[in-house]
């Protein structure tokens, strides 16, 4: 649904650079971290938002969990909240 609503609204470029990054990944994971950061800031760009310096790594680290080059899947245990179960 999200993929068919940015090919409606979408600017030439988003719709181009998301339509090549689904095409050469078939899965999203570290290798392609960058390339989906790119593309979430080229949709800012076009829905008004602007592009921020820098703005890369925060995506990276927002959506996935760890910031910078060289990003490193985890095992991470999930976090317990206040009155759940240990």
């Amino acid at each position: 649904e999200a993929k068919c609503r940015i090919a409606l609204y979408g600017s030439e470029d988003v719709v181009r650079k998301l339509a090549h990054f689904s095409w050469q990944n078939d899965r999203i994971d570290p290798y392609s971290y960058d390339e989906l950061s790119s593309v979430i800031g080229e949709m800012r760009v076009d829905s008004g938002s602007g592009r921020i310096e820098g703005l890369e790594s925060e995506l990276m680290g927002l959506l996935f969990g760890s910031v910078g080059e060289g990003v490193e899947m985890r095992n991470r245990q999930p976090r317990r909240s206040e009155g759940s179960p240990q």
